[in-house]
């Protein structure tokens, strides 16, 4: 488990303090899918969110990154939503 204490959402190489996970090293997207919500889901816990990762998209997780007094939901209402708009702002790499 990984914990970030001060990761900043917005657009990654235009807002200044934005920030980016990198996580393409981590999926292999060779494997049983490519559906990048077979690797990746998102949940909150109290007042922090939760990116729970499975390496080969086969539901194992294999790592969870905590972002401590963030709320991924105010991103989008499902896992594929929110994943998209931090991938299109360039707060998250998977490729």
């Amino acid at each position: 488990m990984d914990i970030v204490g001060d990761f900043t959402l917005g657009d990654y190489g235009v807002d200044a303090e934005a920030d980016r996970i990198d996580l393409a090293d981590l999926l292999s997207f060779d494997g049983i899918s490519d559906e990048i919500t077979d690797f990746l889901s998102v949940s909150v816990i109290g007042s922090d969110s939760v990116i729970s990762v499975s390496n080969e998209g086969d539901g194992a997780v294999t790592q969870n990154i905590v972002l401590k007094d963030i709320d991924l939901t105010t991103l989008g209402g499902s896992d594929s939503e929110i994943i998209d708009s931090l991938i299109n702002s360039g707060n998250l790499i998977v490729e």
